[in-house]
């Protein structure tokens, strides 16, 4: 990969984000080392970042279809955070699992936990789903 990435000048995701990394080329060894890293890591940051958007973006289709009070309030890292009325609660357990292990096939599969609480700090676990 880093014969290819350096030859090209660039890295590609598996989802075919592209991202230019010049220094892969410079004489100064510090920047061509610090370029190699991010070349090296690219791929798999990037494949985690767009699971969750697919993944977002399917949710929020899903929930607007369905015409339901619960929303999306928040991503943080490879976080959701959701607010639902009790009497959707069951709907959102079984709807955010199904649609974010769904978002994108790994060989290894992707794991959801799912927590509920009044609070993001008193949060119980209520499931682990595995796709």
């Amino acid at each position: 990969m880093r014969r290819k990435a350096r030859e090209e000048g660039l890295v590609v995701s598996a989802t075919g984000r592209r991202r230019a990394i010049p220094d892969l080329r410079s004489p100064n060894f510090q920047l061509r080392g610090a370029a190699e890293r991010m070349a090296i890591n690219f791929p798999m940051q990037s494949l985690a970042a767009d699971i969750i958007k697919i993944a977002m973006v399917r949710l929020h289709r899903e929930i607007e279809a369905d015409q339901i009070e619960g929303r999306m309030l928040l991503q943080v890292h490879d976080e959701l955070l959701f607010e639902v009325p009790r009497s959707e609660l069951d709907q959102f357990a079984e709807k955010v699992p199904r649609i974010m292990t769904g978002a994108y096939e790994l060989e290894t599969g992707i794991e959801v936990e799912t927590r509920v609480g009044p609070n993001w700090a008193d949060m119980k676990k209520l499931a682990v789903v595995r796709a």
